[in-house]
């Protein structure tokens, strides 16, 4: 059975002026990581040289939060099974 979806709005902060964009996904998550494929390249593992090179650059880390990430409810009868 497919997960059920929803249409979220997804703004633009940079661009307030610009529309907002109507993403259909399962998880709020999904539909803000599609909008950002546009934006952004390649997301991936930073290599040590990267790093180096970045942080001496001045380029801070950044820590994201797990807060609003949603929890995938678990069938304790699956479980049981």
């Amino acid at each position: 059975m497919a997960a059920a979806t929803r249409i979220y709005v997804v703004p633009d902060r940079l661009n307030p002026k610009a529309a907002p964009r109507l993403v259909r996904a399962t998880y709020r998550h999904r539909a803000v990581m599609h909008v950002a494929q546009d934006r952004f390249g390649d997301t991936h593992i930073a290599k040590q040289d990267e790093l180096v090179r970045l942080i001496s650059a001045g380029v801070l880390v950044e820590s994201a939060a797990d807060d609003d990430m949603p929890v995938m409810p678990i069938a304790l009868d699956a479980i049981a099974a």
